[in-house]
Order: structure tokens, then sequence, then C-alpha cells
């Protein structure tokens, strides 16, 4: 471990206890089964202790030593409604301390493009205690955390908003009002493609259709206005996603909004191709839940807007008087 003198006697005590940590959290990090709670239980009669003790260690050590012990607890704290009471306000306690440590807060904005879905990024004690907060929040549903959790979706650090828009459809049940505050605003001025497909995603259960129908359509609405004028180049997944919702509407709740949506929008490429590509999964005549013998027209509305995409992008060949010599993104 970096930052340790070993022939320093206190140093070494020290170094003993965070390889200790650092030793359990490889060997469990990963791993899909936990460990038994009783495992824990020799670092958790120090924890406390180091995390008080490292605030005061140089800088390099200490967030060495502070790594671990938020890797500790994102583990830890996947035991929930499991971990006692104490236990509970020691992770609590750890993590809104990395959350709200300067030392790990970003001073500026940072923008991204709607074409990203990968990014790289480097865990942190606070990146990392973000889903250790989501993790008590979603157990025990108390309201400082639910407050900050929600701060943290509009934080400069792109990575530090994608991990808590994961907790986004929890406010859907818990407080509907926040939930649906924080998708409007995020659907207009997000510029990660990452975070605006997280969001994304948050109005795709089908519950949040049928109780908020008319609040999912103009989520809808605002994201196609914005991405019809977006200059740059938008994910295929986020085209997809949103496309997806759309059908849905369509399919289950009979939207007549959702279905004029697609004659005002099949001007846009990428939201033609995306459309025609998920109308011909859902359609495709080999998937054993078709079966037109018995029911013709199950689909009809579906085919009705495969008809009028083709149609359109035919239209724009012959306008242009084009030929399939011509590489042309309308053929």
């Amino acid at each position: 471990m970096a930052g340790f003198n070993l022939n320093d006697v206190d140093d070494v005590l020290k170094y003993q206890k965070i390889e200790e940590i650092e030793t359990f959290n490889n060997q469990y990090n990963n791993t899909e089964e936990l460990p038994e709670k009783s495992d824990f239980k020799n670092i958790l009669n120090y924890l406390e202790e180091i995390f008080l003790e490292c605030s005061t260690w140089d800088t390099y050590k200490r967030k060495n030593a502070e790594l671990e012990i938020a890797r500790f607890i994102s583990i830890f704290s996947k035991f929930g409604n499991q971990l006692s009471n104490n236990e509970h306000k020691l992770v609590k306690k750890i993590a809104l301390n990395y959350i709200q440590n300067i030392d790990y807060r970003k001073t500026e904005y940072e923008y991204g493009n709607l074409s990203e879905r990968v990014s790289v990024y480097g865990p942190d004690p606070r990146n990392i205690s973000v889903l250790t907060l989501l993790r008590i929040m979603s157990t025990f549903k108390e309201k400082d955390v639910e407050d900050i959790v929600l701060k943290l979706m509009f934080d400069n650090e792109k990575i530090i908003r994608f991990q808590s828009l994961k907790g986004l459809k929890y406010f859907w049940k818990e407080r509907r009002e926040a939930y649906w505050n924080t998708v409007n605003k995020l659907s207009s001025v997000e510029s990660d493609g990452r975070c605006f497909y997280e969001l994304l995603l948050a109005a795709y259960p089908h519950e949040i259709m049928v109780e908020n129908q008319k609040d999912v359509e103009d989520l809808v609405i605002s994201v196609l206005s914005r991405l019809n004028t977006y200059t740059g180049t938008v994910a295929i997944e986020i085209w997809k996603v949103l496309v997806v919702i759309l059908l849905k509407l369509i399919i289950y709740q009979d939207s007549s909004r959702a279905r004029m949506l697609v004659s005002e929008n099949k001007h846009i490429k990428a939201f033609s191709r995306s459309l025609i590509f998920e109308i011909m999964k859902i359609i495709d005549p080999h998937n054993e839940n078709n079966n037109y013998k018995d029911n013709p027209e199950k689909h009809n509305e579906l085919i009705n807007i495969l008809f009028e995409l083709t149609t359109y992008r035919f239209e724009r060949i012959h306008a242009k008087h084009l030929d399939s010599d011509y590489d042309l993104e309308d053929f």
C-alpha cells in the first residue's frame, strides 16, 4: 500500500489494517454472492476508528485508505435491511462523508455529448459511495438521503450524475413530484449520452406509462424536439429506448399523441431507422407469439406505421431522381 513507511511501527499497524480491507475488497468486490455477515466482523471492529484516523494522514496515504474503506462499505451495504441500526448509521456516515468531501468534488461542470455511451473513469471514494447511498436510500427511505441523491443527479461530475440516476425510478414510487421535476429538467439540459440514456430508462417501466401516460407523452415530445435540433450525433441506444417508449405507448396505451409523433418526426433519419428496426422485431412472423393465422390483424397499426415510413423514404428518393448506384442515406 503506497504511502506507508514500513520501518515505522505505527505505520505498519495502519498498513496491516488497510491491507486487510483491501484484500477483503479484492476477494468479494466482483462476486455475485455475498460473504457471510460474520466475515465482516473483524474489519468492522476497527473500521470507524481507521475511518476517522485516516482523515488526518497525508494526502496520498489518506486517499489510498479512503478508497478501500469506500469499497468495503459498498460491499457491506448490500445487506440492506439486515444491517443493524449502528451498522446502518456507520455506513451512512462514511458514504455521506465521501460524497460531500470537497477533495473529491469537481469544481467545474463536466459537459458531454449525446453520442457518448461509454466513458472511462477511475474509482474514487465519492463515486463508489453513490451506489452505497442508493442502497441505503432504497432500504431505509430517509428523506435526508433522498434529497442528497436528487441533488447528485445535477452534480458537476458526469459519473456521479450517471450513477445517481440509477436511483431515479425509486422516486416515482416514493416522491412522484420530485421524480417528474427531475426528469423534465434533466431532459432539457443533460449533455452526456450515458446520463441521458439512464434518464430515459427511468421513464421506461410499463406502470409509469399506465398511471402517468400524459407525462410520458410530454417527455417524449420534449426529447424529440431537442434531438431534432441537436447538431451532433445521438447515440443509437438513445434513439432505441425513445422509440421503444413510443411504441409501448401506441401498442399498450393506444396513444393517439404517440402515433401523431411518428408522422411528425419521420423525417428524422435515425428516428425512422430505429422505428423500422424495432417494428420489424415485433411483427416478425417467425415469432411464436405472432399467430397471424388466428389473428391476422394483430399488428395492423405497426404495419401501417412501417408502410408510412418506407413510403416517405421512397418518395424522397423519387424526388431526388436517385438510382440504386448512389450510396446515400435515403437508401
